[in-house]
């Protein structure tokens, strides 16, 4: 029905975040408020997706309001352009009138979901409920978050909220009658429960709401309704409830009456609708059809009453009875509840039915027998012993009996299946708006009608509250008097700040406090210290890691136990480690370390988990390099952010062993998960502690393995200061002949040693004929590297083929599959595409072992699929490394890298305007990233010269010849800090794209310009893309009569370092422009 009218989804959302989706489905997000609210405006016109056009100046009134700059105008003119520039040309047509989307209703999201209500209305009018039913579900599936809160105060922004919010409220309304219609009035009564609530005086609603109530056999609930309604009319509007209300309620009232066996339900009512628990409702709702007795296990604040509530008025069991177990403060009064909710008077204190008074027995199982019953036992764990007994006594004496209780603690008894419930998720999954989200806006709306609530906000406090409803609620309550901003910032502490609830819920739950101290209080001594420790840890920990933080002086295993039965934290397998891994709530450990801090003993705890992470690391790092290393990756990857606030503790309190140790592994991780500008923000600090310090023998290796890659980070990354630091402790280290396995020795005397580039080929040389294989390895990989860097690709390969056989020997599996990389990009640029993709998976395999990121390989693949012409295969390749960059250290770099491939891409298939917007999104993406100057950067801009230059239209002559500039002033500012060091292939493509920025020039000189094309080819310049060939850039300049015989005759007699100082000598020659 829909999805054969419109298989596709809508090209143009406005109903959320704004987002356009290209031909290829890719997404694209506007960037600043202006683009979206432009888009906005166009797409909630009157004329919606008939390409009838907006004139310019209600668009300027629809941008910009009362606001609109000077030569209004003209900013709309910019702003169409910057807005086409970002998203597929054609989507934003002109015409005489203005400007008008090309796009047909269906293909935006607020016209489609105007399309699907009709059809909606159409078809309960006809009595196709179902039908009206799925196309409401369609329709509401459009809304991604809050309509045109990404363009701020723009007028079109709020004009979108009225008729988006008029829009839904009528398909909610359409989607209560349905359901109803469909025998589905549970449902129905949650939909409307929520419209009422919004506007709860509009009688339409109340009369639809208490419908759907008495359906479901709430008639009570609907009585109520209409009594509470008739109060606020005559309060806020001074008037009687309407002829149709009263109506309805004289109709509940006579069925009542006629009505002889009512169900019978003790279950509390909810003042509130229950949001983002439907697959939990119906979970449980499941297993209590087959399963006597069910347990929903979590810690406090997860919602497991309501959760209970819900699931108590949906059962069609004849009897349910609600059982509150919270204010009994003895086992023996437990009885004494039960008999309470079961209407037994007189009943005596008994832990058990067994221990009862003969009479008592009776009467409790005579109240049980009569009809089926449902017992809802809430909140068990204080009383966990005496109500298990009561339970499992009451289970086998009763057949027709089912019991539903909410527990922090099992009750451990035969028969009791366990639904442990799951905080409310936070993260946005195919464009719907999270639960957690959900319930923070609905709750906060209630308590401020025109709160302001940025979606991308409020996710951020949904997580930070761990999803445990009763926190957002208590957040979200705070909005009376707060913005969302202003609640963030507040959360520093959380339990200062969430200490307000609603004064008809329980005093457990009056506070964020509270909610823990119940579970608190229910624990021991020995628990209690452990649970504070162990809070200290910020990302979970192992069974041997607690062992080795609280020592052989509690028995571990059982409290552990302890912890995990009071829900205080949850214990999951880690396939990667094959090891449970406990974790807590971050509620839970900011209430431990509130602890520590109140006992004084928070110095102790963190002492105690920076001693343990530099054991750990010393144990791990010892066996790196070997066939274990994929275990010593993962256990490492599973303790990274623990290990990290580790080093950040020792680095505070300067304590150089346990700083070494710690930031010897870390730096480890950090390079294979590429996290090179992570080393790069630690060594300045770890070089600082280490002044005047000589590691024992126990820490040797590792400060020399930390040092050794602190000072290669701070080389790549320019920081020579660092760099110098770093060689100096290598130095005064290996003066002082602290003991060090031989490749490591033989590695840390080749960095610090080295003073002048060409020293170190000798002296690797050295090392690599080693009879030690690790030595060896160290030698001929540092061979390779340099090799690759100086432009001589036949030795790095044959150093790479080397290396990668030893470590291979070895186990070494990261240095392996790193030098398989390698070489599938030297045969790239060889023009061996079949050699090259295998050199790809064998580095694949490799990463795929480790379970790490493999970017560089996806990034070498990408390149071989282009290179082979595969190009269907290789955007796949470079849309989840896209994807992915946000997971990643390097997020800029590889993000970069991505749209760049994209955009070569674009240009083989000739889609110029595609092409031009993914090199600007390359560029935009390199310039955040750290570390000037990044090679990648330079590479990007040569690109996008060489680009232009050969590809009429890919860019305009001002940002041609600008980011040329750019360009010349990044390679000046590459050579000036690695003056020696230089990587050639990287100079040989900038200085190539400097050629090609330099020609459009009018008054550019031909002789400079293939002066410098000759030098490029010279340097052996990178050709990553089909485009940075240096052969196909004279082949294109030589078919524009362009002769560059004479000056490549010249540069064929350099050496390549030659060619390096002349190219750099020539870029120098002409000022830059000022900035």
């Amino acid at each position: 029905m829909v999805d054969s009218a419109w298989p596709d989804p809508p090209r143009l959302a406005v109903l959320g975040p704004v987002r356009v989706r290209r031909a290829d489905g890719a997404i694209v997000e506007p960037s600043g408020r202006l683009a979206p609210a432009l888009l906005i405006a166009l797409a909630a016109s009157p004329a919606t997706g008939s390409a009838t056009a907006v004139s310019v100046s209600a668009l300027i009134d629809d941008v910009w309001g009362d606001a609109a700059p000077a030569g209004a105008h003209q900013a709309l003119q910019t702003l169409v352009s910057r807005t086409r520039a970002s998203l597929p040309p054609d989507l934003i047509v002109s015409r005489a009138q203005g400007y008008a989307l090309a796009l047909a209703q269906p293909d935006i999201d607020l016209g489609r979901a105007i399309l699907l209500a009709r059809d909606a209305r159409a078809h309960v009018r006809a009595g196709d409920h179902r039908a009206a039913l799925e196309l409401v579900g369609h329709a509401l599936a459009l809304w991604t978050g809050e309509p045109g809160a990404d363009a701020g105060e723009a007028p079109s922004a709020a004009d979108l909220a009225r008729r988006a919010g008029s829009l839904r409220d009528e398909l909610l309304s359409l989607q209560a009658e349905a359901l109803v219609r469909t025998g589905q009035p549970e449902a129905a009564a949650v939909v409307l429960d929520a419209l009422v609530a919004a506007r709860p005086l509009d009688e339409q609603r109340v009369r639809s709401l208490m419908d759907a109530l008495a359906a479901a056999g709430r008639r009570t609930e609907a009585l109520a309704l209409f009594a509470s309604t008739r109060v606020r009319l005559r309060d806020e509007l001074g008037v009687s409830p309407g002829q149709a209300l009263v109506e309805a309620n004289a109709a509940l009232l006579a069925d009542i009456d006629r009505d002889e066996t009512p169900r019978v339900s003790s279950v509390p009512t909810a003042a509130n609708a229950l949001i983002g628990r439907e697959a939990d409702v119906a979970a449980v709702t499941a297993l209590l059809n087959r399963a006597r007795l069910v347990t929903i296990l979590g810690t406090g604040g997860l919602g497991k009453t309501r959760l209970s509530l819900e699931i108590a008025r949906g059962v069609s069991i004849p009897r349910v009875v609600f059982v509150e177990l919270a204010g009994v403060r003895a086992p023996e009064d437990v009885p004494l509840a039960f008999a309470s909710a079961l209407g037994v008077r007189d009943v005596a204190a008994a832990r058990r039915l067994g221990e009862a008074r003969p009479d008592d027995r009776t009467r409790i199982l005579g109240s049980l027998r009569d009809r089926a019953t449902l017992l809802v036992i809430d909140n068990c764990e204080h009383v966990i012993d005496s109500a298990s007994g009561w339970v499992a006594d009451l289970l086998s004496e009763v057949g027709d009996l089912r019991v539903l209780t909410t527990t922090r603690t099992p009750l451990d008894i035969s028969g009791e299946h366990i639904y442990a419930l799951e905080p409310l998720g936070s993260d946005t999954v195919d464009g719907d708006i999270p639960p957690a989200i959900r319930l923070f806006i609905e709750r906060a709306r209630a308590a401020r009608s025109d709160v302001h609530l940025p979606v991308d906000i409020v996710g951020r406090l949904c997580a930070r509250l761990d999803g445990l409803p009763l926190a957002i609620e208590l957040a979200a309550a705070r909005v009376r008097t707060m913005s969302v901003d202003e609640i963030e910032a507040r959360l520093v502490d959380r339990f200062a700040l969430l200490t307000t609830g609603s004064r008809n819920a329980p005093d457990r739950h009056r506070t964020l406090r509270a909610v823990v101290e119940w579970s608190w209080d229910l624990l021991g001594e020995d628990a209690r210290d452990a649970f504070c420790v162990l809070a200290v840890f910020p990302d979970g920990f192992s069974g041997d890691t607690a062992h080795a933080v609280l020592g052989d002086s509690i028995d571990i295993v059982s409290v552990l136990d302890s912890l995990v039965t009071q829900s205080l934290m949850s214990a999951r397998d880690s396939p990667d480690t094959g090891m449970v891994r406990f974790r807590m709530l971050e509620t839970m450990r900011e209430f431990g370390l509130a602890e520590l801090e109140r006992r004084g003993s928070i110095d102790d705890a963190v002492q105690r988990v920076i001693e343990w992470a530099d054991r750990m690391s010393r144990s791990l790092l010892s066996r790196w390099s070997g066939p274990d290393q994929p275990a010593v990756i993962a256990r490492t990857q599973a303790d990274q952010e623990n290990l990290l606030f580790a080093l950040r503790a020792a680095i505070a309190r300067t304590d150089p062993s346990a700083t070494s140790g710690i930031f010897a592994l870390i730096a480890c991780m950090l390079t294979v998960t590429d996290g090179h500008a992570d080393v790069a923000a630690f060594a300045p600090q770890v070089t600082a502690v280490t002044a005047g310090w000589t590691p024992d023998d126990d820490h040797a290796a590792a400060a020399v393995i930390g040092m050794l890659i602190a000072a290669v980070t701070a080389g790549i990354t320019s920081d020579v200061r660092v760099a110098l630091r770093a060689r100096a402790r290598l130095v005064r280290w290996l003066r002082a002949e602290v003991p060090l396995p031989s490749a490591i020795a033989a590695a840390a005397r080749v960095v610090s040693g080295v003073r002048r580039p060409e020293q170190a080929p000798a002296l690797l040389a050295d090392l690599a004929l080693s009879d030690d294989p690790a030595t060896a390895l160290v030698g001929t990989l540092m061979s390779g590297q340099i090799a690759e860097n100086s432009g001589d690709t036949p030795a790095a390969r044959q150093f790479y083929l080397a290396a990668w056989e030893l470590a291979s020997r070895r186990g070494d599996v990261w240095v392996a599959a790193m030098c398989a990389g390698s070489l599938a990009a030297i045969e790239v640029q060889a023009g061996a595409v079949e050699s090259a993709m295998e050199w790809v998976e064998e580095s694949s395999k490799g990463m795929a072992l480790l379970r790490i990121g493999a970017a560089y390989s996806e990034w070498t693949r990408a390149l071989v699929l282009i290179a082979g012409s595969r190009h269907l295969e290789a955007r796949a390749v470079l849309e989840r490394l896209q994807d992915s960059a946000d997971a990643r250290a390097r997020q800029a770099e590889f993000l970069a890298v991505a749209h760049l491939g994209l955009a070569e891409l674009a240009r083989i298939e000739q889609a110029v305007d595609l092409a031009s917007a993914e090199y600007r999104a390359a560029r935009h993406a390199i310039d955040q990233e750290m570390g000037i100057p990044n090679p990648w950067r330079l590479i990007i801009l040569a690109w996008g010269a060489i680009a232009a230059r050969t590809t009429d239209g890919l860019l305009p002559h001002d940002e041609w010849v600008r980011d040329g500039d750019v360009l010349r002033a990044l390679t000046l500012e590459l050579a000036a800090v690695r003056s020696g060091m230089i990587d050639l292939p990287v100079l040989g493509v900038a200085v190539l794209g400097i050629a090609a920025s330099e020609s459009p020039i009018a008054t550019g000189d031909p002789a400079r310009t293939a002066e410098l094309v000759a030098l490029a080819e010279r340097l052996g310049p990178r050709a990553d893309l089909p485009l940075l060939r240096v052969d196909a850039f004279i082949q294109d300049l030589e078919a524009r009569g362009w002769d560059l015989h004479s000056a490549r005759e010249a540069a064929s007699t350099l050496t390549r370092e030659e060619a390096a100082a002349r190219a750099i000598a020539m870029i120098a020659e002409r000022p830059l422009p000022e900035s």
